[in-house]
């Protein structure tokens, strides 16, 4: 969840595949005859059979008898099969997935073979695998409702949503008659979640709403159902559940939200006397952590209305409340970075990353804070953190890598702090202030040709930046191009005429020149503006 400002958040967990039979859907009878369509209709069916038979196996025999079983008649398929199931009733992937390929080698047709091979595949991590085997299923009997769940729930675990949410879709239209009511349910749960995954919040509200229809009283997918509905725009919709919800309920996350939906609609004053609301319903809950939540909510609010001291003063209660909460720790760290504070900030921030070791927020506010503080080593580290908890190609890897970039610079490691500016550059080569910092770390690195042409960019892209033309400058004087760099110095005079610094700078260059009373003329200028370098020059030299 995010607490660094907007709507509260939260995420959809997909529904795993169950590799303990605790959940394995049965969609025929135990005994009596099965149709063709009833045979191959689901393979958790018969991997029900087959736990429950090989349980009773196993009573009187062991995993041993089964091989047995299967090596003295290895064209038996039910053999194979009964083996692969007792090794997944072990936990034994390997020898499962063995005993399943034996199987498919008989019969490639086997749905039961596959299914099987499916779970081994998925409960040894091998995901593309076990994809594979539940795409066979869907093929070889697309009427099946589980071949098509489980491969959704694999395309999950692959962050592959568009193709998920086909897949649960699919399954959904061949639910009937084989799957439970409950079945369709976490079917049409899946399909919500990976609709969210996709920002797609209209049809992930549909999907929930679908689920209400056939179990309306439960709350989580209420809450889920209305937070989709807030995403997708339509918060009022979802108010008069909420309202319900909330009478009922002390989790902080209903109060939370119905305070969004009123800020959606622009009336901030009822998402405060919401939350407001809120705490007084859970003063004498006991449930501290629901507490310290809504007064992180609240305090949040009051900072967006400008009611900072409000603010934290919510936050402070929240950390009395749940020393736990590391939002709370953060929030007020915020405060005191906003308020140029980063001393104080500092140990709330730490303690926030103490709770939460993952967080990335936590780690970018320490970055900055430790850079502010002269704390490089740990200014860099806590970057790192970050960048390594970050998607690829996210906005915030190359302001974190150009911090690291400064703090390498600033400990002298000119080397390594240009090699952390290129890689910025080379993202975003229109970055005028990091052109200026590669600039600088080439120059100390006495490379001063590199140094010039950092420079140039960087004076091409920020015309107005002093320090780029100084810099610049002096990068020509460092390559012996005299006339280029008193060019810049005087460029920075016409827009500057009582720029001393500037002013020695150009007499320096036009000396290197030979032209002697141009220099002592920049030099006398410069040193009646008191600039002192400027004075011992026309000492030494006049």
């Amino acid at each position: 969840m995010c607490y660094g400002g907007g709507g509260f958040h939260t995420s959809f967990q997909p529904a795993q595949l169950n590799l303990n039979y605790g959940h394995l859907y049965h969609f025929c009878a135990l005994t009596g005859g099965i149709g063709m369509k009833q045979a191959f209709s689901s393979a958790k069916l018969l991997i029900i059979l087959g736990f429950v038979l090989v349980s009773a196996v196993l009573g009187q025999n062991s995993i041993d008898s089964l091989r047995q079983t299967a090596l003295n008649d290895p064209k038996n398929i039910e053999a194979w099969v009964d083996l692969g199931n007792a090794y997944l009733q072990e936990s034994n992937y390997d020898l499962a997935a063995e005993s399943f390929y034996e199987a498919t080698s008989i019969d490639y047709r086997s749905g039961e073979a596959h299914f099987g091979m499916g779970l081994a595949e998925y409960g040894r991590g091998d995901y593309p695998a076990a994809l594979f085997e539940f795409s066979e299923v869907s093929r070889l009997y697309p009427e099946r409702f589980d071949g098509h769940y489980n491969r959704a729930v694999t395309l999950t675990k692959l962050l592959q949503p568009e193709e998920a949410v086909k897949a649960f879709q699919e399954a959904i239209a061949q639910a009937e008659p084989e799957a439970s009511e409950a079945q369709v349910i976490e079917a049409q749960l899946g399909l919500a979640g990976q609709y969210k995954r996709l920002e797609d919040y209209s049809a992930a509200a549909d999907a929930y709403g679908a689920a209400l229809e056939l179990n309306p009283d439960d709350q989580e997918t209420v809450f889920q159902h209305a937070d989709a509905l807030y995403r997708a725009g339509k918060g009022l919709e979802a108010l008069a559940d909420l309202s319900e919800l909330e009478t009922s309920s002390t989790d902080y996350r209903v109060s939370s939200l119905i305070a969004d939906i009123y800020i959606q609609q622009d009336q901030s004053e009822y998402a405060l006397r919401s939350l407001e609301r809120a705490m007084r319903r859970l003063a004498n809950s006991g449930d501290n952590k629901a507490q310290a939540n809504i007064l992180v909510k609240l305090g949040i609010l009051q900072r967006q209305l400008e009611r900072e001291s409000e603010a934290m003063s919510s936050f402070q209660r929240a950390v009395t409340i749940d020393p736990n909460l590391w939002q709370a720790h953060y929030n007020l760290g915020l405060g005191y970075l906003e308020a140029e504070q980063p001393q104080n900030a500092l140990p709330y921030f730490e303690q926030a990353r103490n709770l939460n070791p993952d967080s990335i927020e936590v780690y970018v506010a320490l970055a900055s804070i430790y850079e502010q503080l002269g704390q490089f080593t740990q200014a860099a580290d806590a970057a790192g953190n970050a960048i390594s908890r970050l998607e690829e190609g996210d906005a915030q890897i190359t302001s974190l890598q150009a911090l690291i970039g400064r703090t390498k610079y600033s400990m002298g490691d000119y080397k390594a702090a240009l090699e952390s500016f290129d890689e910025v550059l080379t993202a975003n080569p229109g970055d005028g202030n990091t052109q200026l910092w590669a600039g600088l770390a080439a120059y100390y690195s006495e490379n001063y040709s590199e140094a010039v042409s950092y420079l140039e960019k960087a004076v091409q892209l920020d015309d107005q930046s002093v320090e780029a033309k100084a810099n610049l400058g002096a990068a020509y004087f460092k390559e012996e191009r005299y006339k280029d760099a008193a060019f810049v110095y005087q460029m920075m005079l016409d827009e500057n005429p009582k720029d001393a610094e500037a002013l020695y700078n150009l007499g320096l260059s036009l000396y290197a020149q030979g032209l002697l009373d141009e220099a002592k003329q920049s030099w006398q200028e410069s040193g009646d503006l008191g600039y002192s370098l400027a004075q011992e020059a026309l000492k030494q030299y006049y």
